[in-house]
């Protein structure tokens, strides 16, 4: 005999409490290519204040912003794009010391997290919020080949390297540059591939 509730049963006292229109759903899943990679979604660009008006907490909680959505995403394309949200027509020493204090700022309050790139310069800094991975593979939507995280490009290139065991690294690098859909394969192509790609990536086939 089943439970009840003031003299009805429990399913019956559930049925009633529960509006007919409640349905328990599932959160969406990412569809991934057979690269293991999602859809790249972009920043949508509105306006904001001028940077340099702005307090450092201000200007991380821009940064933070496009972070959460471009995440793990360069320096460079983040301060670019809000450079171009905030009107200003160049990147210029006041403009980039307002970013980097508000990059500070994100860091020293937990949310921000940076990773020095290879590469060497600032703009290659990789910034991401702390409740995201460290490496997310994506397609490359509206990003350029100097956009894309050096440890994305690294782990499409290990993954290429599962399909063909014992690709050299120049096969590798091209074989990156067209799964990203890049038509031309030019020197500096090549050298930023490289400077992406972990040392020891690619090499079984020159010792």
């Amino acid at each position: 005999m089943g439970r009840s509730v003031l003299g009805a049963s429990l399913d019956e006292f559930l049925e009633s409490a529960i509006p007919a229109s409640f349905a328990l759903t599932r959160a969406p899943v990412e569809e991934r290519d057979e690269w293991g990679r999602v859809t790249w979604v972009g920043w949508e660009p509105h306006v904001v204040s001028a940077l340099t008006d702005l307090k450092p907490a201000e200007v991380a909680g821009l940064i933070q912003d496009v972070v959460g959505v471009e995440g793990p995403v360069l320096a460079g394309r983040v301060y670019d794009l809000l450079r171009r949200a905030s009107g200003a027509a160049r990147l210029g020493r006041v403009l980039r010391v307002a970013l980097d204090a508000g990059v500070n700022s994100g860091v020293n309050r937990g949310d921000l997290v940076v990773t020095l790139s290879r590469r060497g310069n600032p703009d290659s800094r990789v910034l991401r919020l702390r409740s995201q991975p460290e490496v997310l593979l994506r397609t490359p939507g509206d990003r350029d080949a100097s956009s894309i995280p050096p440890a994305e490009l690294a782990e499409l290139a290990r993954r290429a390297l599962l399909i063909t065991p014992g690709a050299g690294r120049d096969d590798l690098k091209r074989q990156v540059a067209r799964i990203l859909g890049w038509g031309r394969f030019t020197q500096a192509l090549d050298e930023l591939l490289e400077s992406a790609l972990p040392a020891d990536l690619g090499v079984a086939a020159h010792p």
